[in-house]
């Protein structure tokens, strides 16, 4: 297993800045409670949902690179890390017919990025995969500064084709959902100076 774990154990939240929100998880079938976690290999517990430690407001994505930061800063260069990451914030927020929230991303980056994108939709998945961006960005940024990027593979993928509401899965057909190329065959690399030349 692994040392740390922050995130949720379920399958997804309804809401990517409020993880104690109304109802928590619960509005959505799979997900029953508040499930935001903040563990260790000894103890499970809830993440902090108030005081000054509060993650509360924070947009997941960013909470999640904070702490894959704060591991590789603590982290002993002469041992080796594996640290798994994965971000949701490209995928909806699971919603039922009570409490729908949908697409969520910060909205100075849609409006920075996106002023000019027609579609809302559109506008905030673009939001959403630049905040992805954003944060593997400042995960390898660590990586070098903790001397650590030398060593490093690091591999990236999606679990399944994009919505075809607000995504494309070109050139393949279809998307999520679909057994055709789109629902299943995604964008995926592996990259850093441990791979042989």
């Amino acid at each position: 297993g692994f040392e740390s774990f922050l995130g949720y154990y379920t399958a997804c939240t309804s809401d990517y800045w409020y993880h104690g929100a109304p109802n928590g998880n619960a509005t959505y079938d799979k997900c029953g409670g508040v499930d935001f976690h903040q563990s260790s290999t000894g103890e499970v517990s809830g993440a902090p949902m108030s005081g000054p430690r509060s993650l509360n407001g924070t947009y997941d994505a960013h909470v999640f690179t904070s702490r894959a930061v704060e591991l590789i800063e603590q982290h002993d260069a002469s041992e080796p890390l594996y640290l798994y990451l994965a971000y949701h914030n490209v995928h909806d927020a699971c919603a039922s017919d009570r409490f729908a929230l949908g697409l969520q991303a910060p909205l100075g980056t849609v409006e920075r990025e996106y002023s000019t994108t027609a579609l809302d939709t559109w506008k905030v998945q673009g939001a959403m995969t630049t905040e992805l961006d954003l944060g593997v960005g400042n995960v390898t940024a660590a990586l070098r500064a903790a001397g650590l990027w030398d060593s490093t593979l690091l591999v990236f993928m999606s679990d399944n084709g994009g919505p075809l509401d607000h995504t494309s899965n070109y050139p393949f057909r279809m998307g999520k959902g679909h057994e055709f190329e789109g629902g299943y065959r995604v964008v995926a690399f592996a990259s850093g100076p441990a791979l042989p030349p």
